[in-house]
């Protein structure tokens, strides 16, 4: 059976996975300019190499407080079709080779929830995430 490749992070105590596919970069966090009206989750935006990318908050999606203190923090940049979205997350771990078959899949409920299933590997309880998903769906929503 073939193996994904996943990106492990942490948010909070917990431990998640995002498949490396569409993940185009991480890069350091830096604070975005702040976006007037914004809805709830989105930090702003930053300018990455001429394009303005919109971060959002990974502690928003997942439903976790958010702490004071980012300096480990990273930005996962997403391309989604034509456009990029940054996720902003605690710290980045390792790229893991997850057996899809062995993951504990949720019912298929709404699109715009970022937590797809779990996975136990090496005894490291992994909360497997796609924003892509999500973010996609927002955006056609909007």
């Amino acid at each position: 059976m073939p193996k994904n490749q996943w990106i492990s992070f942490q948010v909070g105590p917990e431990t998640y996975a995002h498949p490396i596919a569409n993940i185009k970069e991480i890069i350091p966090f830096t604070t975005p300019a702040p976006v007037p009206g914004a809805p709830n989750g989105v930090e702003g935006i930053l300018n990455i190499r001429g394009s303005a990318v919109t971060i959002l908050s990974g502690r928003a999606l997942l439903s976790q407080k958010v702490p004071k203190e980012r300096y480990k923090w990273r930005v996962i940049i997403l391309e989604i079709e034509a456009s990029q979205v940054g996720i902003s997350v605690d710290s980045i771990g390792d790229i893991i080779a997850l057996n899809s078959s062995d993951a504990e899949w949720m019912a298929r409920g709404d699109q715009r929830e970022p937590i797809k299933g779990t996975i136990l590997k090496d005894d490291q309880l992994y909360i497997l995430t796609d924003f892509s998903e999500c973010v996609h769906n927002d955006n056609e929503g909007q």
